[in-house]
């Protein structure tokens, strides 16, 4: 009998110690969850960074400037390509929910900036070799702000979840 109980004891011993590294488990899998979340968010924000860049980068193509061995078409090309890839990286790093709010910001009434950047990008856009700065641009400029402005509050809320 003494020895029905001593095994009894060890059996209640073992659950509470596999309940235990269960609780532990389950914690350390909503940290790592958090930290992945925060981890792809600073990664897009990253991205959105250069997406702005890169539409500076584009003002310098605004003038009848010549310069000699520069291909404008060429150039314009690239950058176009590279915020169409910039886009294409936020949409790997972040979740459904939040690309689709992206989404939201990139395509309103006053113009479709996944159109505008292919327009840049097949350079059906220049007049006279030269890349306007108008209304479309400067909305679509305000759009990629408006998701950097969005990307950081994202940050910060990861940033709280991992404290």
């Amino acid at each position: 009998m003494n020895i029905d109980y001593i095994i009894t004891g060890i059996s209640v011993i073992c659950t509470g110690a596999s309940i235990w590294g269960a609780w532990k488990s389950i914690s350390y899998y909503k940290k790592s969850k958090n930290l992945t979340i925060y981890a792809n968010n600073n990664a897009a924000y990253i991205e959105s960074q250069k997406i702005i860049s890169l539409f500076g980068d584009l003002l310098k193509f605004a003038t009848s400037r010549k310069n000699r061995g520069v291909n404008v078409q060429k150039e314009i090309s690239q950058n176009g390509e590279a915020i169409k890839k910039s886009i294409d990286n936020l949409r790997e790093k972040l979740s459904v929910k939040d690309f689709e709010d992206i989404e939201k910001i990139l395509c309103t009434d006053k113009i479709d900036v996944e159109k505008y950047i292919d327009s840049i990008i097949t350079c059906t856009i220049l007049q006279d070799n030269i890349f306007p700065v108008d209304e479309n641009y400067y909305a679509a400029q305000k759009s990629f702000h408006e998701i950097h402005k969005m990307l950081k509050n994202k940050i910060t809320q990861a940033e709280e979840s991992l404290v």
